[in-house]
């Protein structure tokens, strides 16, 4: 396959009468001196990428559209060639470059609306905006709870449904005992997990001395397996946490349902008992 233009030396080969150059990669304009008088009988230059306005000599107006056929942007005012001319080759190339711009100009600009819509989404999800209530904390359902305008939210500790009971109940009591009954001794006859609660808000009320008594005998059996179980399934789904406290019998086995973790609850346990914190366990 041929490439670049037509070379000038093939201008000096005598008696050349017929050339056929279709089919190649030639380029160029149409040199003149394929034009001469009694030059050429036969020209084929179709299927190339030859370009310009094809020589108006006469030898030229005498050959047909199939001669110059599959070059896009060869142009003449012969009506044999069936050519368009050269002013409207011009035109449809302004036109087409035209379109090229504007659409260039569109995916640039498209592009950068593009950026900026994916940065403002990205702004707005991580750094979202500060609201006229932002001074609030913003939490789950699962964590609100409605309380009475009136309570002394200095006294009343709101922790959970059975905590939140027990300490109120006990602020109450312990009220009515120094102000009503003029009592100071506080005596919790269960030592459930809600009445302990209560000995909780006597602590906190200031009461100086606390008598606890348990007439149940099951209270004291320790190391259930069951109860440790029942209270990993009772946390919320996503976010519940279980803290285990205590020792289980060494036969016992923690067994549940995998859903229960697949559920995004967690499960803590230390086996430092009696509510008392690593801190406040003294070492040896």
């Amino acid at each position: 396959m041929l490439d670049g233009s037509i070379p000038e030396s093939m201008g000096h080969i005598t008696y050349l009468k017929v050339l056929d150059l279709s089919l190649n990669n030639i380029s160029g304009k149409i040199p003149d001196w394929l034009g001469k008088p009694q030059r050429l009988n036969n020209l084929n230059l179709s299927y190339n990428r030859l370009a310009g306005e094809v020589p108006s000599t006469q030898s030229f107006k005498s050959y047909r559209r199939r001669s110059f056929m599959g070059n896009a942007d060869l142009c003449g005012s012969s009506a044999l060639t069936e050519l368009p001319s050269c002013e409207m080759l011009l035109m449809h190339k302004q036109r087409k470059y035209g379109r090229r711009v504007y659409l260039l100009v569109a995916i640039r600009v498209g592009s950068g609306l593009l950026c900026i819509v994916i940065v403002v989404v990205y702004i707005r999800r991580y750094y979202p905006k500060k609201a006229a209530f932002s001074e609030y904390t913003v939490a789950h359902v699962g964590f609100l709870a409605k309380i009475n305008p009136v309570t002394l939210l200095d006294k009343v500790c709101v922790l959970s449904c059975e905590i939140s009971t027990g300490l109120a109940l006990s602020l109450l009591l312990t009220y009515i005992l120094y102000v009503i009954v003029e009592q100071a001794i506080y005596i919790v006859t269960n030592l459930s997990y809600l009445c302990l609660k209560a000995a909780k808000g006597a602590r906190v009320s200031g009461e100086l001395r606390i008598i606890g008594v348990d007439l149940n005998a099951n209270r004291f059996e320790g190391g259930s397996i069951a109860a440790m179980i029942s209270a990993f399934e009772c946390v919320h789904d996503g976010w519940g946490v279980a803290v285990q406290v205590g020792v289980p019998n060494k036969d016992g086995a923690f067994k549940m349902h995998p859903m229960n973790i697949l559920n995004e609850r967690t499960l803590k346990g230390t086996s430092f008992g009696n509510y008392k914190p690593r801190s406040g366990v003294v070492e040896k």
